[in-house]
């Protein structure tokens, strides 16, 4: 039965988030649509630290401030990533090997095992919007050959066809604004093992959505000037 209700969960997972979007967007959030970052003067503060002596890490990692609410229907979650605080020490964490480290004690802090059935909390990041600006350089045909030394990092240059002409491209990417992402976890409890026994959290999936209201201007004023179309602003969360 227990197998039955979490793969049904997982299921419909996607089509709950989107009816839970609607919802929002009509009702208790509906004066927040497209404000990014969300205001969050009325949300819960707090400070999450990574400290896990189920995996004999009894010293604390990091630590990050961050502001939540419970909405009735899933946790909201707002990460003040200026204030990470890195005190990995002998790990040598990098911030972002940290931050995914302090995303799961957020979790872990938000829905302490163990509970019957799964759960869904939130995280809001404001993200960049980008627009990739492409030049083009014609080759001749002649010029087919190409020295790579063997220590080369990548893998050979290409050429792109286009017509009767080989080209090669070079593109730069450039700010274009800012998103609001929310990335949205399907979280439940499972049964531990050695050396890390008992009832631990575990993330079933994740989906990630702009918010509404908040979306990337997808018109820009940059021609790509080889086909003559406009170039799309865009955020990692598209």
């Amino acid at each position: 039965m227990g197998s039955n209700m979490y793969s049904i969960s997982k299921r419909y997972f996607k089509i709950a988030i989107i009816v839970i979007s609607i919802f929002l967007s009509f009702n208790s959030v509906k004066s927040q649509q497209g404000i990014c970052p969300p205001e969050t003067s009325s949300w819960n503060s707090d400070n999450a630290e990574f400290v896990q002596p189920m995996l004999s890490i009894t010293e604390n990692l990091g630590s990050v401030d961050y502001k939540w609410h419970n909405n009735g229907s899933i946790i909201d979650v707002f990460v003040d990533w200026n204030s990470i605080v890195n005190t990995s020490g002998y790990f040598e964490l990098s911030n972002d090997d940290l931050k995914s480290l302090l995303i799961l004690q957020i979790i872990y802090d938000r829905y302490p095992c163990p509970y019957e059935g799964t759960k869904t909390i939130s995280f809001t990041d404001v993200v960049e919007c980008t627009v990739e600006r492409s030049c083009y350089f014609r080759v001749s045909n002649d010029q087919e050959f190409l020295c790579i030394p063997e220590e080369w990092p990548g893998p050979p240059p290409q050429f792109m066809i286009n017509g009767n002409d080989k080209l090669i491209v070079k593109t730069v990417t450039e700010n274009c604004g800012s998103s609001c992402c929310k990335t949205y976890y399907l979280v439940g409890c499972t049964a531990g093992s050695a050396p890390a026994p008992g009832m631990k959290p575990i993330i079933h999936q994740i989906l990630k959505q702009t918010v509404p209201g908040s979306e990337c201007n997808s018109q820009t004023n940059y021609i790509d000037c080889l086909t003559g179309e406009p170039v799309e602003c865009k955020s990692s969360c598209q």
